[in-house]
């Protein structure tokens, strides 16, 4: 066991985000790879345990958690899940999501909960078949602007699943030998077989559904939790600006470390939809390369999977707060606790992530101030949430400036 301040360098080593509900103290654990000689272990890393107020990590081997901490049956379940979805490097956090969804569909306590796993894996499945018309819609664009037919030059998602639904239209169009002609189309452009194009496609789509419609742009794509979750993101960096400009004195560093972590994550994950996004432009191309495409779908969804990771449960805490002070006129004090529990567990991207080349960890200097302002808003002696410690702190690092400014 270990108890450091410890600044990942890798996503893999930050850990992914296992969300236990038994107690608060588990709610933010994540999962990790240790690799030690030819031994792989796997470790539960768990973020300001006990209070941490100092931002500190216990490390303990993922098999001893259940002796560490009782778990109910639900996080039991959920536990002894996660060895089995350990992959080469690690443990991705859309293998997780779907784990999750089964255990709390068929574990968990609350009825509401058992239905919103349910609702969501029907959701996903939805998806998925949207996501594989838009591809479809995609190459008939392409193929008709190719060879000068208006109707297909012009075709998207939803024309494709009016064709396919419509009973008049099913009269005037033979469906099959359109996607026939498509995959044909896709089939000399990529320089592959007819049998390769439809035999890559399901592959390809179920890398791209988590991101969402094909060539959707951002004001009309609602599908795809990847890219849902990053929208919601975004809402969440509005709102705590509008607090900014209500907040109290003594937690403008936490939100500024905040909004300047929420910022990175967003044009860290906005960079990679950008790159999908011209990726499947030319979807027909996609085919002529198909093992290093499929590579590159795979890292993409990995950046981004990891980067937003973490987020969903403090965009929660956070709303909840929101809420509770909308319902007084001028009232923060919720949204500063909620600022000092997100504090506790921000998922900052590690540096070798946002900058591979370079040797120099600047992420480093936002843990620390991270870990710093955690301290400053518990108390010493109990280690809760403390409002006036805050403020003392803040009004002592403000003398301290004061006069350093009138010595020099």
């Amino acid at each position: 066991m270990a108890n450091n301040i410890s600044v990942a360098q890798t996503f893999e080593r930050r850990g992914t985000c296992v969300p236990f509900t038994t107690g608060d103290s588990l709610r933010h654990t994540r999962a990790r790879l240790y690799q030690h000689g030819n031994d792989r272990i796997l470790e539960a890393v768990i973020p300001s345990f006990g209070g941490g107020r100092r931002g500190e990590l216990m490390v303990v081997p993922w098999k001893d958690l259940p002796d560490f901490v009782q778990l109910s049956e639900r996080d039991r379940e959920l536990h002894d899940g996660i060895p089995g979805i350990v992959g080469k490097n690690g443990i991705d956090p859309l293998q997780v999501r779907e784990l999750l969804h089964k255990v709390n569909a068929a574990y968990s306590d609350d009825p509401e909960e058992r239905a919103r796993a349910r609702e969501q894996a029907q959701q996903d499945s939805e998806d998925k078949e949207v996501v594989r018309m838009s591809c479809i819609a995609q190459l008939m664009k392409e193929c008709g602007i190719e060879r000068g037919d208006p109707v297909m030059a012009g075709a998207n998602t939803k024309t494709l699943v009016d064709l396919m639904t419509a009973e008049e239209s099913r009269t005037h169009f033979d469906l099959e030998m359109l996607i026939d002609r498509v995959f044909l189309f896709a089939s000399q452009r990529s320089g592959v077989s007819i049998d390769n194009v439809r035999e890559w496609l399901e592959p390809l789509v179920g890398l791209i559904t988590p991101f969402g419609t094909v060539k959707g742009t951002q004001a009309d794509r609602t599908n795809g939790h990847l890219f849902l979750e990053h929208v919601n993101l975004m809402e969440f960096r509005k709102s705590v600006a509008a607090y900014m400009e209500q907040k109290p004195e003594e937690y403008g560093a936490a939100a500024e470390v905040l909004l300047e972590v929420v910022d990175q994550t967003i044009r860290y994950v906005d960079e990679r939809i950008v790159t999908l996004d011209s990726l499947l432009g030319s979807f027909a191309d996609v085919f002529s390369q198909q093992d290093s495409n499929v590579s590159y779908l795979i890292k993409l969804r990995r950046d981004v999977a990891f980067a937003l990771d973490g987020w969903n449960d403090l965009i929660e805490y956070w709303t909840e707060a929101d809420a509770l002070d909308c319902k007084k006129p001028d009232c923060v004090e919720n949204r500063d606790r909620a600022v000092a529990y997100v504090m506790n567990f921000l998922p900052i991207i590690p540096h070798r992530e946002l900058y591979p080349e370079d040797g120099f960890d600047s992420q480093a200097s936002i843990e620390r101030a991270r870990v710093k302002i955690v301290a400053a808003m518990h108390s010493w002696s109990t280690e809760a949430l403390d409002i006036e410690l805050a403020r003392r702190v803040e009004k002592g690092q403000k003398k301290e400036e004061e006069a350093g400014r009138l010595i020099s």
